[in-house]
């Protein structure tokens, strides 16, 4: 193959949202091309399309078909591939659109969350071999069974890193609508502040709890292959994010604060003490979509114990039911359910070996008198359970005694 000097850029779904956007993304694309780069682009679904197909979904059945909602929800970013090929070619360059099939993305047979095994890249090749701008579907693949599989929510991100691997490359442009990573959901905190470079380790992190602007897969693959990721704004050419391997000393800092404001925590109250229950619900739990944020195995008591889950709000009807059919099973005590929680993650380097901060974080809900239903830390995290009434009132504190607004 020719030697270019090819660019992933991937665009997300607000970037994409009207045919105005579409027209200068390609614009944009254009202006790279000129710059010399060979523009390689993955794309979502335009705007809030993926929400909507999940929602006609809904009024069609309550528990839609795995295999039907990821054919269904693959039409979004196909839509986006053909009209953003088109609008390049209305400005004079040859574009062609790739399903995640098409790219050959071949995935396990997870329908809704798959995994990608392999991306074979002969057709996207051939594309850059021709002079066409390869436009690839993201957040989809197609399993060995000749199945169309999706990623799970931010997939996109994920499909540019693993065609970044599969192309040799280095480097992923990640455009949406802010313009880089912020210490903070600017909705929760007006004036954040922008992250100039963050660490792979804590984007994994933020993403992983709370904060939207990255796929945490995506992340962990960038990590795992080295390949440098920049967080630009579609809409202007300001600031940006570089997420990349840095070399910290010891010294903890605080980074930012990620937010996730919609958990209910379930507790079963004395359940038979035997090693092997915890793995038996999780794993019934995982295998019926649910994802458990955090689970808290209790102290033994005269052969009895309590265990703890944290679940996503929207999974909270099929968690209870699940639940409470095994301490029936189990002749547990009862089910307590503890709704409208947030989960509020303090992230940096080395934070949670800081007691200094961990002491800072308690006497801030101290003071406000908040109480704090479950904490928990890792090197690079500390996070706490909380009602989420009070939770706007404890980001201010927070970020105002770590400095994390302008």
């Amino acid at each position: 193959m020719k030697e270019y000097k090819i660019k992933v850029l991937k665009f997300g779904g607000t970037s994409l949202g009207k045919i105005e956007f579409i027209k200068k993304v390609a614009t944009k694309i254009k202006k790279i091309k000129e710059e010399g780069f060979f523009p390689v682009v993955i794309v979502s679904a335009m705007g809030d399309t993926t929400d909507k197909l999940i929602e006609m979904s809904k009024k069609i059945s309550k528990e839609p078909d795995k295999r039907e909602l990821d054919v269904l929800l693959s039409s979004g970013e196909r839509i986006s591939m053909a009209l953003l090929a088109m609008a390049l070619r209305e400005k004079g360059i040859p574009s062609k659109s790739f399903t995640g099939s098409q790219a050959k993305i071949l995935t396990d047979t997870r329908h809704g969350n798959a995994r990608i095994i392999d991306i074979e890249p002969e057709r996207i090749k051939e594309a850059i071999k021709k002079g066409e701008v390869p436009i690839i579907a993201g957040f989809q693949g197609v399993s060995f069974e000749k199945e169309i599989t999706t990623l799970g929510r931010g997939g996109s991100d994920l499909t540019a890193v693993a065609i970044a691997k599969a192309l040799n490359l280095n480097e992923v442009y990640i455009y949406t609508d802010v313009d880089g990573v912020y210490s903070c959901d600017p909705r929760f905190l007006k004036n954040s502040k922008r992250i100039e470079r963050i660490s792979y380790e804590e984007m994994i992190e933020f993403s992983r709890y709370g904060a939207k602007v990255m796929n945490h897969r995506a992340v962990l693959l960038a990590s795992k292959e080295n390949i440098k990721i920049k967080v630009l704004s579609s809409f202007n050419s300001k600031g940006g994010t570089i997420i990349e391997k840095i070399n910290y000393l010891e010294k903890g800092e605080v980074k930012g604060i990620a937010i996730d404001e919609k958990n209910t925590l379930f507790l079963m109250k004395n359940i038979p003490l035997n090693p092997s229950f915890l793995s038996q619900i999780l794993t019934f739990l995982t295998e019926n979509g649910i994802n458990v944020k955090l689970f808290l195995h209790g102290i033994p008591l005269k052969n009895k114990f309590d265990m703890s889950f944290v679940v996503d709000e929207n999974d909270e009807e099929k968690t209870e039911k699940i639940l409470k059919k095994y301490l029936r099973e189990l002749k547990g005590k009862k089910l307590i359910k503890k709704q409208k929680l947030a989960i509020l993650s303090l992230i940096g380097y080395g934070i949670g070996e800081e007691i200094d901060i961990i002491k800072k974080v308690v006497e801030i809900f101290d003071k406000e008198k908040i109480h704090i239903e479950a904490f928990f830390s890792s090197p690079l995290r500390i996070s706490i359970i909380f009602s989420n009434k009070n939770l706007k009132n404890i980001v201010k504190k927070i970020s105002k005694e770590f400095n994390l607004s302008k």
